[in-house]
């Protein structure tokens, strides 16, 4: 078993500047995460199971999210504002279970699924939503020759 603790912070001025010519933008899309003003705890756990090649990861993770995180709202408009959680702050609580199964070295499937719970929903007092989400994949991996014998 190994477990792990992740947290990120993120100001709402991160990725901006007040002068036009240093803005951390490329076509509009933040050079780092595309928006800011959050900050993100995720504890997770993995399990190695005893059948081989399948691990479980049960995890929780409690996302933050303030009303500056737009990346395209300007900066002249958010000074004089908290570096962090401006306005009403958005709460979502996230029950996971991921995992990874790999019976050889070239197939493999790796999953998360979870429910997720958000408290003030949209930036609203009050507001909750609660909403199943997953994702699959699923691989397979080739081996190529790295050259050609004559």
């Amino acid at each position: 078993v190994e477990v792990s603790v992740d947290y990120e912070r993120v100001s709402a001025f991160a990725f901006r500047t007040l002068r036009d010519t240093d803005r951390y933008t490329f076509l509009d899309r933040g050079l780092g995460p595309n928006f800011g003003d959050y900050d993100v705890l995720s504890i997770r756990s993995d399990i190695f199971t005893p059948a081989p090649g399948l691990r479980l990861t049960p995890g929780v993770i409690v996302q933050r999210q303030g009303e500056g995180g737009n990346l395209r709202e300007p900066i002249k408009l958010l000074q004089g504002q908290p570096a962090i959680f401006l306005g009403v702050t958005e709460t979502t609580y996230r029950f996971e279970l991921a995992g990874r199964y790999q019976p050889n070295r070239h197939v493999w499937i790796t999953w998360s699924v979870g429910e997720n719970f958000v408290r003030d929903a949209g930036h609203s007092l009050g507001s909750t939503r609660s909403d199943f989400s997953a994702v699959v994949e699923a691989r397979f991996g080739l081996d190529l020759p790295r050259r050609i014998s004559r």
